[in-house]
């Protein structure tokens, strides 16, 4: 295996990550929305993970995921059981994983990933999405079993035998290896301010900001019914007084309750409930990745063209559009927003025109095993020192370039840049062999494109691995400035 060397090497280098794929609600059936069936979900996020880790990245969550998001807590285990194979032989495999724990208040209570967990099952008005009907008498049990660390009582599972296991094994990981824990922001200003800013925008943002200028008139009606409901939001407190923009529970419990959050828009409720949620489960993410100090990928105006599931009226799209619209903000307002926007790989497309049943679980066992194996032999770990270097190196000169006026960039400048993109698309291509070593029949990587497909060959999903193509700045810097086609082919995408 690895010798400590490299594994700190490992962990300073790699770049930890929040993914949009694992929020809790994902996952949740009990949802005012139409939700995407549970297996496509799993097959994104599975796709999601693979691609993060794969390529360099950790993943970093809120402990609300930990407990609570059934493709996380799933995802997990399945890496922490493969690792424990390698570690019973006698190895010590790096698990690229990290939570970032919130006390709420109480630091002497809440201090490890199962005192966390006993208490969100005890805490009533905590709305469990991956533990749908567990009785609050269950859940006492649950909490009690879980603050002394043992395994939760089989009259109490409910059904849940099988996802309790995995939630066992992931507090366990965690709290035995407390590096992996690391304190978390507080970001409750942070969603107030978010949604108050988009409940502030005017009709006449809507129409003249450049941002919205790819938006067709369906959709900026609906963002601005989005904007209203939010506004009246703005103006709810819960029984205990606080903002109700400031908890997302009650928030969607009053677009079922309340009709007057809808006053003062069209007759489509339907639609712009539908956009309401995706707004404000968005502002939910942006304030987590904050609250976990993990890069989020950032949206970009063309990325509001996605086509989502079921989607012939708008509502998800406009709700896309305003989440997008917020990411920009918080990076404009908010200096803790981590400002890396490199590798942004949680952007994987799922093939709808694949049948429901298509999506049934994909194996992912054997790829994890052989990551832990070439793990032990150094190989992948000393490509991926390689390879992340080169990614560094080659943003870093750009950036400096771009930062420059037009006439002040000479032709060593250039040529400089050319070296390190010769650098950098050799250590791509040589991490990008190297994993290919590592899938198995149901994976694939063509072109830079990692796909997953089922045992009769449908494809399921597919994401790019590029690391420079949605950095929205780099690749115009590199569009206008640079007039190699190769050097703006291989970092614009």
């Amino acid at each position: 295996m690895p010798d400590q060397g490299s594994i700190e090497t490992l962990s300073r280098e790699i770049r930890w990550r929040y993914l949009d794929s694992l929020d809790s609600v994902r996952f949740s059936q009990n949802t005012i929305q139409k939700p995407e069936p549970i297996p496509i979900r799993m097959t994104h996020a599975r796709l999601d993970i693979m691609k993060a880790i794969l390529w360099g990245s950790g993943i970093r969550v809120p402990g609300n995921q930990l407990v609570d998001s059934v493709g996380f807590i799933t995802i997990a285990a399945e890496l922490i059981g493969a690792a424990g194979e390698i570690r019973r032989q006698g190895g010590s495999p790096f698990v690229p994983l990290q939570f970032a724990l919130f006390s709420y208040g109480r630091p002497d209570e809440i201090r490890d990933s199962f005192s966390l967990a006993s208490f969100l099952f005890a805490k009533e008005n905590f709305q469990l999405s991956a533990w749908p009907g567990l009785q609050y008498s269950d859940r006492a049990e649950w909490a009690k079993s879980l603050k002394e660390r043992k395994l939760i009582p089989e009259k109490h599972l409910k059904g849940f035998d099988g996802l309790a296991d995995d939630l066992y094994a992931v507090l366990s990981h965690f709290c035995l290896e407390p590096e992996l824990q690391i304190p978390a922001n507080a970001t409750s200003g942070i969603r107030i301010a978010l949604v108050k800013a988009i409940a502030a925008l005017s009709e006449q943002n809507l129409l003249t900001d450049e941002f919205f200028s790819h938006c067709d008139n369906t959709t900026l009606r609906t963002c601005a019914d989005i904007v209203t409901i939010l506004r009246n939001l703005s103006n709810i407190r819960t029984d205990e007084g606080r903002e109700i923009v400031d908890d997302r529970s009650a928030m969607r419990d009053a677009l079922v309750s309340n009709d007057q959050v809808y006053d003062g828009t069209s007759n489509l409720m339907a639609v712009s409930k539908v956009g309401v949620l995706r707004t404000i489960d968005g502002i939910y993410n942006i304030s987590s990745a904050i609250g976990a100090d993990a890069e989020q990928d950032s949206h970009s105006r063309e990325d509001s063209g996605l086509v989502f599931r079921d989607e012939a009226s708008g509502g998800e799209t406009a709700g896309y559009v305003l989440e997008s619209w917020a990411r920009n903000y918080a990076r404009d307002h908010y200096p803790e927003y981590p400002r890396g926007t490199l590798r942004s790989f949680d952007t994987s497309k799922i093939s709808y025109s694949a049948p429901i049943e298509a999506f049934l679980p994909v194996d992912t066992k054997k790829v994890w095993e052989n990551f832990f194996e070439s793990q032990g032999s150094g190989r992948w770990t000393s490509s991926l020192v390689h390879y992340l270097g080169s990614v560094a190196d080659l943003a870093d000169a750009a950036y400096e370039l771009a930062s420059r006026a037009t006439k002040e960039i000479t032709n060593a400048d250039r040529m400089h840049l050319d070296d390190l993109k010769k650098i950098y698309r050799s250590a791509k291509n040589r991490h990008d062999d190297l994993v290919v070593d590592l899938l198995e029949d149901s994976y694939g990587l063509e072109k830079g494109i990692l796909r997953i497909r089922n045992d009769t060959g449908d494809e399921l999903a597919s994401g790019s691995t590029d690391d420079f193509s949605q950095d929205k700045d780099l690749s115009e810097f590199v569009a206008s400035e640079i007039s190699d086609d190769s050097i703006k082919n291989s970092l614009s995408g």
